[in-house]
């Protein structure tokens, strides 16, 4: 997959998370007296796993302490896009991976006080951060082993 298809797939996939916050909120707030339909898929243990005509994992929808989450995998069934529920301020999370079989190499997430994005460097630690929240926006540049060495506003001023 080249830069432009992942740049494609992840304004998709954000555009997809927003508008399924959005609609769950709207549609939340009307259904809660409503009984359930009978088309209803309650998820087992261990996720809902959807495959390819040839047998490859190409998708898992599953919940954990966040909620719900959906990951997409490659031709390679490795994962390349998770989305889902965070307990991380009551928000929402997008990661895109590279599809080696590593942790996320950018976040996308949200909660009450703003947004954020993240880079993760190689060895799963935040290295890059653009963040949002009450007292305005931040950025933060760390090493590898986490430990902030640049931010704007600095961090001694939060």
């Amino acid at each position: 997959i080249g830069g432009r298809q992942y740049a494609l797939i992840a304004v998709l996939t954000i555009g997809a998370a927003l508008a399924g916050v959005v609609a769950g909120r709207a549609l939340g707030a009307s259904s809660n007296s409503q009984q359930p339909s009978g088309n209803e898929i309650a998820v087992p243990a261990g996720g809902l796993v959807f495959r390819s005509k040839e047998g490859k994992v190409v998708a898992k929808m599953d919940t954990d302490e966040g909620g719900g989450f959906l990951v997409i995998y490659n031709s390679a069934e490795k994962p390349v896009v998770t989305m889902g529920g965070s307990s991380y301020g009551g928000g929402a999370l997008v990661g895109l991976s590279s599809g080696k079989g590593a942790g996320a190499a950018l976040q996308l997430s949200a909660t009450e006080d703003g947004g954020r994005v993240s880079l993760i460097g190689k060895h799963g630690k935040q290295v890059v951060l653009l963040g949002s929240g009450d007292e305005g926006g931040e950025i933060e540049v760390s090493e590898g082993s986490g430990r902030v060495v640049w931010s704007a506003p600095p961090v001694s001023k939060r």
